[in-house]
C-alpha cells in the first residue's frame, strides 16, 4: 500500500476532513490531498509529524505492508477535547487578568487589592498563575510536536483547575470583605 493510500485512510479511520487534517500538521489543505492523491512525495519530516500525530511508528507509515494501522480512539477525542479547554483556559486567564484590577468591588477597589489591603496574597497568585496559563496555551499552540502538546496539555489541566479554584477563592474573599 502506497504512503498515499495510508495517509488518506488514516484520516478517514480518525474521521478527519483534509482540512482539519492539513489544520493540524501545519499544511494546505491542497497539499495534503496532493500527498493522498500521490502528486506529491512526502519528505522524511512530513513522514515523522504524520507518525507522531496518528501515533505510529515511521515505519508503519512508510512500509508496503496492507494492514494500516487503526489510530487510537482516544487521541481524536484528546485532541478535541484539549481544543476546548484551551478556549476555557484562555478565557479563563483573560477574563481574571482584565477585571482583576477592574475597580468593581464597593469603595472602587479591585479584587487584587482587596485581597491585598485584607493581608492576602491570593489574588496577586491568581493573577501571576493567570498570565503564566495564558502564555502556556499559547505555547502550546505554537508547538508542532504532537507528544510535547500531549504532555503540556495535561500539565495547563492541572493549571487550569488550580486557577479556577484561586479565581473563585479570590473572588469571594474579595467580595466577603
Amino acid at each position: 500500500m502506497t504512503f498515499a493510500t495510508k495517509l488518506k485512510k488514516l484520516r478517514k479511520k480518525a474521521g478527519l476532513s483534509q482540512q482539519q487534517l492539513a489544520d493540524d500538521l501545519y499544511i494546505s489543505r491542497s497539499s495534503l490531498a496532493k500527498y493522498e492523491n500521490g502528486l506529491l512525495e512526502p519528505n522524511l519530516e512530513f513522514i515523522k509529524s504524520v507518525a507522531k500525530y496518528f501515533n505510529l511508528q515511521e515505519e508503519d507509515i512508510i512500509s508496503d505492508d496492507t494492514e494500516v494501522m487503526v489510530p487510537q480512539r482516544f487521541f481524536r477525542i484528546f485532541i478535541v477535547l484539549h481544543k476546548i479547554l484551551f478556549v476555557l483556559g484562555m478565557v479563563a486567564s483573560l477574563s481574571f487578568i482584565i477585571v482583576g484590577f477592574l475597580p468593581i468591588l464597593p469603595y472602587g477597589e479591585s479584587i487584587i487589592i482587596s485581597n491585598l489591603n485584607n493581608g492576602m496574597i491570593i489574588g496577586l497568585l491568581t493573577y501571576i498563575l493567570s498570565i503564566l496559563l495564558a502564555s502556556f496555551l499559547l505555547l502550546i499552540r505554537l508547538k508542532k510536536n504532537v507528544e510535547f502538546k500531549m504532555i503540556a496539555y495535561l500539565f495547563a489541566d492541572i493549571f487550569l483547575a488550580i486557577l479556577i479554584f484561586l479565581i473563585s477563592f479570590s473572588t469571594i474573599i474579595a467580595f466577603g470583605s
